[in-house]
């Protein structure tokens, strides 16, 4: 009798999680090699904390993560990428340091989510060199961050004015497509990611190389976009017989300003030829164009 029992419990709960289970959605954790820096919670909750890290993972180092359900901290919105990437990098470091010092911990109350702000300050924006116990939010901590690039934000920030904050600069590319906010493959070392109201985070590790991105124009007069990867050569040949001219992309501009000096060169713009080359028009004709980068992603 107690077998029959057992063996109903188990065959009903079998058919409410097949009936449930495709239809309920589920956060979608993808598996990825990027890891965030974030401030998450304190040790009894979101206020009224002790000064510090009480839990070693009030501010700390995860592995990315995104759900499509709305009420999730994790829903991203918003990815904003330094234009210059040395300060990418700094903001990325930055944040890095604040998961590895336990003097740092987690606090929503106005008295104390700035104290990290003022240490910060306090110790020339080296947050490794703090020593005494201080709080601070999930945007209070990337404002420090973004003051230790040389970026000037609020000391006690909101997720929900990060991004006009953040565009107020001019020092920031926005990326709102679905391979930056569902997808890891895209994301570089110091990519903010934001959900207004609910949480932000920075990219601190990541196999990815940073990307800026660059302009071309076709030959109807189109603008186009393109992300190369930092430090990438592009190479011109001009008419598939003449030397290749290099030209080396070290930051965001536009290829039609790149005209190489040569006789009788008519530089009318450029045309996408596949994924990873390009073509310029010479005379009329088509010569083709190689990148150094390995992939050229197509923005918009």
């Amino acid at each position: 009798m107690k077998l029959n029992k057992l063996l109903v419990i188990v065959v009903s709960a079998f058919l409410i999680f097949s009936f449930f289970g495709t239809a309920l959605p589920a956060p979608a954790y993808a598996a990825s090699h990027v890891k965030y820096g974030q401030a998450r919670k304190g040790e009894k909750s979101y206020k009224n904390n002790k000064a510090g890290d009480q839990t070693k993972k009030e501010v700390m180092i995860s592995k990315w993560k995104y759900s499509p359900i709305a009420l999730q901290s994790e829903h991203w919105q918003y990815v904003y990428r330094c234009k210059d990437p040395d300060k990418a990098r700094i903001i990325a470091a930055t944040m890095a340091d604040a998961c590895n010092n336990d003097h740092i911990g987690y606090d929503q109350n106005d008295k104390d989510r700035g104290t990290f702000y003022d240490a910060a300050k306090k110790a020339g924006w080296d947050v490794s060199a703090i020593k005494k116990n201080c709080e601070t939010t999930c945007s209070c901590a990337i404002s420090v961050c973004l003051n230790a690039a040389g970026i000037n934000v609020p000391r006690l920030w909101m997720t929900r004015d990060m991004p006009t904050d953040i565009e107020a600069t001019g020092q920031f590319y926005k990326f709102t497509s679905k391979k930056y906010i569902h997808s890891s493959d895209n994301l570089a070392v110091g990519d903010i990611l934001i959900n207004p109201g609910k949480h932000a985070v920075v990219v601190v590790e990541s196999p990815h190389p940073y990307t800026f991105p660059v302009t071309y124009t076709t030959p109807d007069g189109k603008k186009h976009k393109v992300q190369i990867a930092e430090d990438s050569d592009v190479t011109m040949n001009l008419n598939n017989s003449e030397e290749p001219m290099l030209v080396r992309i070290d930051g965001e501009k536009s290829l039609d300003a790149i005209v190489p000096k040569k006789e009788n060169f008519v530089f009318t713009g450029w045309r996408k030829s596949s994924k990873s080359s390009f073509y310029a028009v010479y005379k009329g004709n088509m010569a083709p164009i190689a990148t150094g980068a390995p992939v050229i992603k197509i923005e918009g």
